[in-house]
Order: structure tokens, then C-alpha cells, then sequence
């Protein structure tokens, strides 16, 4: 649950110079085996990103190079952020030369709000070989410190949904192929951003926070027995938890304090799952003392040992979560029909974390120490919920207790190819789509604690384009899908119906006309 660093505004500075150069240098090597009719068509697409001057909300292009057979450009993203305030941050875009070159769409790969990939998954080269354009956060070093509005819960959700929609204007993205991805907080935004973006075909989400209250009360019940703030998190019998414990507070001037209120629950995953649409696989660890997995299910929770634990340590999610209005396990508000539940046992030859290991005294193993473990999921269900079974958690780990290594690539690339899903388009999914059209905040009536309504929209040209251009891509899918569209639009109450008294692929089409986001 580590909080990334430096989203502010004046890190996000040119670098046009000597990387861009580079880049160029070696592409231009490339080229020559093209032969010439092939080179400047190869040259325009490698300058796959631009900058975006014509509308408020535009990314500006900073920076880009070439290592290897891998091309990547970094832009300035503005957004809006809670307060409905101009806020920025940087992303990056990831994609093989060969790919781009090809001229072929390109499915994205959005991996959020932590820039390096967990160690438990395969890098950006990995997705790049696969055929996916991989887009992350890009933090330069700063000295800023971590503000609560850099919180996931706060700007970002916000700057998360900012980059999947700049994403989905870009010429070589496959749009209708969008995958998500991220781990702790960035688990959390994963179903967060899926539930607020359309067209999401998949996600992968790791250790995710679906319950903010039980998360945040879990740490507060904890603090005296990591020893925080007293005792250094290297000398506590609880190093990680310790470290983290300062999360507790952060959000107390934006939501307030009442952490079993209704502002916790309003912003967790427990409170929205219908709107999450697509193919989803939520992975977890017995073993987790950061997001303990009894916010899926208490009864997924393996006894710990008290005995090596300090006196005082809870993580019962009954005894925590008593009397709360978010008192609702994960698994138990999904339909049965939608889930699909396994564990994974350890493999063979998996080691375990030691206390040495997590205080930086001890080398890691390398990363090939393990095969990786391609997780089981399900094509017939739209939740696979998979539970890495550890049995019970130690005192000095932070998400696992042992060194795993996984990868998704069965599931990431089992629907590249399919037709839309009819399914991914529901009422509620449609309900907020039409009220961020329309401007509202209706399924999100949160305030902060100052009493600023808590804003989850970006530019209003940005917002109204992609919303625009996610129903047409799924009303152009098939004959089926327009015809759901319309059905489902015809339901919605009239004060929801900014196209009129029905909606169909020319109204869309109308509508994007007299949007003109980008000028002629």
C-alpha cells in the first residue's frame, strides 16, 4: 500500500532534449532495413503520442525514446482533481517498434498509479512482447512530500481515470481492448477505474482495498502493537505494518474521521460492484498483513500464531468491522452466479520472506529463482476471485509471505479477439455514464469534509468524448450491442436522457460532430 511520490504539478518538466535525440538515432538504424518506400510511414508511427493543443484537458508531449526494440513517450496529463481543481501528473506509454510500425491497433495495458510493477509479475517488456501498448504513472524525483489528496482514494482515482481516457484517444490503441491492472492501492483503483470507464474488456486486480473502513480500522486497531509512532518501523515487531500506519490519518481533512461512516464506505469496491462489467480476476494472499483477506471473506482467514505476534494484534474482520455500515464482506455482495472461486497452493521450490529480507539486510532472490505460475481463472464467470494459499500471515511481511511469481497471460490473452461482451453494458453501467454526461454526481453524493462535493469528473470535453466514443465503440460492436443500447437507454429516467427521448449510433455520431474536441 506504499504511496507512490511527486504528483505535483511543477515536476512535470520538459525532457525534449538528448533522450528524444537518441531515440531517434536509433530508430533511424531501424529504418534503413525497411527500404524506402517503408521508412516515413515507420517515422509517423513511431511518434505514436502527440501533443494535444486543441482542447482543455490535452496532453503535451515531453519526451520520446528508444531502448532496445522498445519505444516510449512520456507526457504532462493535466486533470481534474477532487476539488474539481487543474492538477497534473506524468504517464508514460510503452510499445514494441515492430508494433508500432505495423500500423495495427494496438490493445492497452494500463497499469495504475505505481510506476515500477510489482515483483510477483513480469515487467512492461513482458506485455510489450504480447502485443499490448503498456501505459503506467511516470514520478521524476522530487523532494514533495505525500499529501493526502495524493491518496488513492482521493486524486487518485481521478488522474487514474485521466490516463485510461487519454489512452483510448490514441490512434494506435485497439479501443475496444482495454486491460487495467495494479496491486494494494493500486488494486483498489483498478476496480474503481473500472467502474467508472467504458469500455474495460478485463482487470487484473492484486491485493486490492475493497473495504477502505476495515482497511484503515485494521491499522488504527494495530498501532500499539507495531509500536507506531514510538518505535522505528526497523525495530518493530511489525516493520511493514508499522510503516504504513501513518496512512490512518492521512485522510481525515478530506474525508473525516469517522472511518466506519458513510464516506469509507461510499469509495470502496463493496459499494459498486455492479458497475465493475468486465472480466475481472482479483488475486489475494492468506498470508496479506496490509489488506488482510478477511474483507473477502473472514472465513478465507488461516489462524494466526499468537505467539509470534506482539500482544494486542487484531484482524478479525467481525471483531474490527462491528457495527459499521460497511460491515459486507467482498464475496458475499456478488451474485454467485458471477463469481468463480480458487486457491493456488504453494509451488515447489517457493521461499519464504524473512524478517532480514524486508529490512533491506538481506539480498532478494533472483527473479528467476521461481517459474512463474500462470494464475487459473475463469471464462464463464465475470469475477475469478483467486486466493494464494500461505496459511497464516507472519508479523514482518507486507503483502505475502512468500516470494511468488505469477503471471496472467492466459487470461490477458483468451478475449483479445472476441466480440464486446453484450453483458459489459448494464443499467448501472449506463446510469453513470449518463450522469457524468450530463454533469452530475449523482451515484457518488460523498463530501469532503470541508463540505466540497467530491468531484470524480475530468475536463468536460475530455469526459463527454470519452463517453461518446466508449458507447459507439460498443454500439458499433454488432447489431446486438446497438440494439441493448437502445433498450437500455429507453429505461433511464428522462432527466438522464441528454440525447433525447432514444439514443442510437447517428445520435452519438451527431454528438461527437458538434463536440469537435480536436479542430480541423
Amino acid at each position: 500500500m506504499a504511496p507512490p511520490k511527486h504528483l505535483s504539478e511543477r515536476n512535470c518538466v520538459g525532457m525534449f532534449g538528448f533522450s528524444k535525440a537518441v531515440g531517434f538515432l536509433f530508430s533511424t538504424l531501424l529504418f534503413i532495413s525497411m527500404g524506402l518506400d517503408g521508412q516515413a510511414e515507420a517515422f509517423e508511427r513511431i511518434m505514436f503520442v502527440e501533443t494535444e493543443a486543441d482542447f482543455e484537458g490535452g496532453v503535451e508531449l515531453l519526451d520520446v525514446s528508444m531502448e532496445g526494440e522498445y519505444v516510449s513517450a512520456t507526457v504532462r496529463l493535466p486533470y481534474l482533481d477532487i476539488r474539481g481543481e487543474s492538477a497534473a501528473v506524468q504517464a508514460r506509454a510503452m510499445a514494441r517498434f515492430d508494433r508500432l510500425a505495423s500500423g495495427v491497433p494496438m490493445p492497452a495495458f494500463c497499469h495504475v498509479y505505481y510506476e515500477p510493477f510489482i515483483d510477483e509479475i513480469p515487467g512492461p517488456e513482458h506485455w510489450c512482447d504480447l502485443g499490448w501498448l503498456v501505459v503506467f504513472p511516470h514520478y521524476p524525483p522530487s523532494g514533495d512530500d505525500f499529501a493526502p489528496e495524493d491518496l488513492g482514494i482521493a486524486n487518485g482515482v481521478n488522474h487514474t481515470r485521466a490516463m485510461i481516457q487519454w489512452v483510448r484517444r490514441l490512434s494506435c490503441v485497439d479501443r475496444q481492448r482495454i486491460h487495467l491492472n495494479g496491486a494494494s492501492q493500486a488494486g483498489y483503483m483498478v476496480l474503481a477505474a473500472a467502474a467508472s470507464s467504458f469500455p474495460v474488456t478485463s482487470a487484473t486486480s492484486f491485493y486490492p482495498v475493497v473495504n477502505w473502513g476495515f482497511n484503515l480500522q485494521y491499522f488504527e486497531a494495530n498501532r500499539v502493537a507495531a509500536g507506531y509512532p514510538e518505535t522505528p518501523p526497523s525495530d518493530s515487531p511489525m516493520p511493514v505494518v508499522a510503516n504504513f500506519s501513518t496512512l490512518v490519518e492521512m485522510p481525515f481533512p478530506l474525508f473525516g474521521p469517522d472511518l466506519a461512516g458513510d464516506a469509507y464506505y461510499a469509495v470502496s469496491p463493496i459499494a459498486y460492484p455492479d458497475r465493475v462489467t468486465g472480466l475481472t480476476l482479483v488475486v489475494c494472499a492468506t498470508g496479506d498483513m496490509l489488506v488482510p483477506v478477511g474483507q473477502m471473506n473472514p472465513e478465507r482467514e488461516a489462524p494466526f500464531h499468537p505467539e509470534i505476534f506482539p500482544n494486542g494484534y487484531r484482524r478479525d474482520f467481525e471483531d474490527i468491522m462491528a457495527g459499521s455500515v460497511a460491515h459486507q464482506p467482498f464475496e458475499h455482495i456478488l451474485d454467485r452466479a458471477t463469481r468463480w472461486i480458487r486457491e493456488v497452493s504453494l509451488p515447489e521450490g517457493i521461499r519464504e520472506i524473512t524478517r532480514e529480507e524486508v529490512l533491506g539486510r538481506q539480498p532478494l532472490p533472483a527473479k528467476d529463482y521461481l517459474a512463474y505460475v500462470d494464475l487459473p481463472w475463469s471464462p464463464d464467470h465475470q469475477w475469478s476471485l483467486v486466493y494464494l494459499d500461505e496459511g497464516p500471515p507472519t508479523p514482518h511481511v507486507g503483502h505475502t509471505r512468500y516470494h511468488w511469481r505469477v503471471t496472467f497471460d492466459d487470461f490477458i490473452q483468451a478475449h483479445r479477439q472476441d466480440l464486446l461482451p453484450l453483458e459489459l453494458l448494464t443499467m448501472p453501467k449506463l446510469e453513470e455514464m449518463l450522469e457524468r454526461y450530463a454533469g452530475q454526481q449523482v451515484s457518488s453524493p460523498l463530501l469532503l469534509a470541508e463540505g466540497v462535493p467530491l468531484n470524480r469528473r475530468n475536463f468536460e470535453g475530455v469526459e463527454r468524448f470519452d463517453i461518446l466514443t466508449g458507447l459507439l465503440d460498443y454500439a458499433t460492436a454488432s447489431p446486438d450491442h446497438g440494439q441493448r443500447l437502445e433498450e437500455l437507454y429507453e429505461a433511464m429516467p428522462d432527466t438522464l436522457k441528454s440525447f433525447g427521448p432514444t439514443l442510437t449510433q447517428d445520435h452519438i455520431e451527431e454528438a461527437l460532430e458538434r463536440l469537435s474536441l480536436y479542430s480541423e
